[in-house]
């Protein structure tokens, strides 16, 4: 009571104060997680709404997602229509095109089961979204449309699978557009809720233009290689092997920049004539050490300058998310400062939210002291603006202490006795590796399959000769 009197002289009558902590506390995640989250309606069942979709939110995250994006490794493969061939074991003497060592897959109906169970509970956390924030910003948007298309597209699936068991048809996944559309929902789903994902797609989406302006030199450096190579080596054995026609000649010069066919391609022409060398040596100069660090150096330049705007522009958003945080502590201009006692009630308001980390009574009281440089028990908007820095800090009084055995662990992993004993491991692996292959290393290999074949006739022979004594 006396804490929640001190809070209501401060900022307003109990409920209008939990308001605004609500508030600023929103705020302030979003200046910790770089992105601005939903804004929930007034009425408190909307509020209770808002506050479940937070925890029902990190389930999604932690849970669901990672689910469905394990889904793709346990699922039966796409070429895997028949049943010998899900079960082949690959060996020398063996045709397997796909082996799979007989890894257990999950059948259509257990895996849309699962992935429409997962896709429920984000169907549910995007209603309740909805349902409590006046404003759904366009990514929670693209989520709602990913899971809609995956529930629609398992559900079609699913459709499918039993019409065939009813009908007792086999026809092979691969040729149905319901498994073409499950298995690529599941894509869209993953991106939807990445945000690192989406960041580094719409960075490469800025590279892309610098990328094709140099990526067009070294096309029409190739194409014009091409069409001199053509014409170079017409009625040769080079050109017969690898400048027949305008396409092959581009093509073996493309692999030619990245020098994974030199000098293979340029030797049938060196045999003949070796001043022919000097059109692959110019090639590979111009196209692999000039073009190719030019578009490496590009690319970096390019990246580097487009995280350093993004990086800008998210600390500029941290900044007015903290401003407006200030700006509802104070009632919007009433006060020039926020009590100390509201910063701490904003620390609690703050571990409801997993974007940041729980703040405890210690964590509590060392975080305010950070912010109080003047020691007065109020906190300016100078010092306030400090807050998405100190909340990364940590404070080596309240940190947790590990315990016992975990000290004990970590302080043998650092010990030299541990590194000693892995030298020790691998000297040991390497010895009896050299001793499986002491044949092979001390006579060659055709001694060694000799003494191989020699060692299998006697073991032969003895067999044959008991055999014989029987």
């Amino acid at each position: 009571g006396r804490r929640k009197g001190h809070c209501n002289m401060h900022y307003g009558a109990v409920m209008e104060g939990r308001e605004a902590v609500e508030e600023a506390a929103r705020f302030v995640v979003n200046a910790a997680s770089g992105k601005e989250d939903v804004k929930p309606k007034a009425t408190a069942l909307a509020r209770r709404a808002f506050r479940l979709s937070k925890r029902l939110g990190l389930v999604v995250q932690d849970g669901v997602i990672p689910v469905i994006f394990f889904l793709s490794f346990v699922e039966r493969p796409r070429w895997c229509t028949e049943l010998e061939a899900c079960t082949c074991k690959w060996r020398v003497d063996r045709d397997c095109v796909h082996p799979t060592f007989d890894v257990p897959y999950l059948s259509t109906k257990a895996k849309v089961t699962v992935e429409l169970g997962a896709l429920v509970v984000a169907a549910t956390h995007q209603l309740l979204l909805k349902l409590a924030s006046e404003t759904y910003w366009p990514e929670y948007r693209s989520q709602c449309v990913a899971v809609t298309f995956a529930i629609v597209a398992n559900l079609f699936l699913l459709l499918q699978n039993l019409l065939q068991n009813l009908q007792q048809q086999h026809q092979e996944e691969e040729e149905t557009l319901a498994f073409f559309l499950a298995a690529y929902a599941r894509l869209v789903v993953f991106v939807s809720y990445s945000a690192d994902v989406r960041s580094q797609l719409r960075l490469a989406g800025h590279i892309l233009p610098h990328f094709l302006r140099v990526g067009s030199l070294i096309a029409l450096l190739t194409l014009f290689y091409a069409w001199f190579g053509v014409v170079l080596f017409s009625s040769t054995e080079e050109g017969a092997l690898s400048f027949a026609n305008f396409r092959e000649a581009a093509w073996h010069l493309m692999i030619l920049i990245t020098t994974a066919n030199f000098p293979d391609v340029a030797l049938p022409a060196f045999v003949r004539n070796r001043w022919s060398m000097l059109f692959f040596a110019s090639y590979v100069l111009v196209g692999c050490f000039f073009f190719m660090n030019l578009l490496l150096a590009t690319v970096y330049n390019v990246y580097t300058e487009e995280r350093a705007k993004q990086e800008a522009r998210v600390q500029k958003r941290a900044k007015d998310q903290l401003d407006a945080a200030f700006d509802v502590l104070t009632g919007y201009g009433r006060r020039d400062d926020v009590d100390v006692a509201a910063v701490r009630d904003l620390f609690d308001e703050l571990n409801r939210h997993h974007e940041v980390s729980y703040i405890d009574s210690d964590r509590a009281r060392f975080l305010v002291g950070e912010l109080d440089q003047s020691a007065d028990n109020r906190i300016d908007r100078d010092e306030f603006a400090e807050l998405g820095a100190v909340l990364r800090l940590k404070d080596s009084r309240t940190r947790r202490k590990r315990p016992d055995d975990e000290e004990r662990l970590a302080a043998f992993v650092e010990s030299r006795a541990f590194e000693y004993g892995v030298d020790a491991l691998l000297v040991a692996n390497a010895g009896v590796i050299a001793w499986q292959t002491r044949n092979a290393l001390l006579y060659g290999s055709e001694s060694a399959e000799s003494s191989e074949s020699s060692s299998s006739s006697s073991s032969e022979s003895s067999s044959e000769s008991s055999i014989y004594v029987e």
